[in-house]
């Protein structure tokens, strides 16, 4: 979505550094979880997303 057209109010907006720290986040959780998982052999718990 393009965020010149988004309806959210400006003071929920996130800004493209608040964006980007937050996925960065997301992504190394996510790739610290798959890591565990592969080395205790664990392939059921591994996320679908």
């Amino acid at each position: 979505m393009n965020v010149r057209n988004s309806i959210t109010p400006q003071g929920e907006k996130l800004t493209n550094m608040q964006l980007k720290h937050k996925v960065e986040n997301h992504v190394n959780r996510l790739q610290v979880r798959i890591t565990k998982a592969v080395i205790k052999g664990k392939w059921n718990t591994l996320p679908y997303e």
